[in-house]
């Protein structure tokens, strides 16, 4: 029952892609600001964190042998080794 008049209507879209191009731009500067963030840690340690090992330990125990698991959390991803 209630509508917008042309002028209102070209209000609400030109402010809806203002505020979009406005998120955009911002997620562009986080994005580049995490990247400078990446370039400036010296090469050693990237390459150290690349080839990082990851052991899983898991308790001597008969009752748990089956439920071993390489998978450690989101941000380590799997073990390299399950011991």
């Amino acid at each position: 029952e209630e509508s917008l008049n042309a002028a209102q209507a070209k209000n609400l879209t030109q402010t809806i892609k203002n505020t979009v191009a406005a998120a955009k731009k911002r997620i562009k500067e986080q994005k580049e600001a995490l990247r400078s963030r990446i370039e400036e840690i010296p090469e050693t340690v990237r390459t150290a964190m690349k080839e990082i090992k990851l052991y899983k330990f898991y308790p001597l125990n008969d009752m748990c042998q089956a439920m071993k698991s390489k998978y450690i959390n989101r941000y380590y991803g799997q073990a390299d080794e399950v011991l």
